[in-house]
């Protein structure tokens, strides 16, 4: 939507990636796009690893464009997950 690049989100992000949060941080998992678009579906945990099915979708932060990702997790539930704030990226590939 005319957004400018994430400078927070990761570049080697896409569909198929295995993707886990930084460590020190919990991420909210939503059932759409948005800080505050639908609901929370629950948390992603530190060492979770997902992997990414869909995306992404971009929305305005504070002071940065913020990535959406699709994720699957182990259980099979499918839900959005940030890759980034306005200040911290939160996603990076599994290792």
């Amino acid at each position: 939507a005319g957004l400018p690049p994430s400078r927070n989100a990761r570049s080697d992000i896409q569909i198929g990636s295995s993707v886990q949060i930084v460590p020190g941080y919990q991420l909210t998992l939503r059932s759409e796009p948005g800080p505050e678009a639908g609901e929370e579906i629950g948390y992603m945990a530190q060492d979770q690893i997902v992997e990414v099915v869909d995306g992404p979708v971009m929305t305005r932060g504070n002071s940065d464009t913020i990535v959406w990702w699709r994720v699957r997790l182990a259980d099979g539930t499918e839900a959005w997950a940030a890759a980034n704030t306005s200040d911290v990226t939160l996603l990076i590939p599994a290792e």
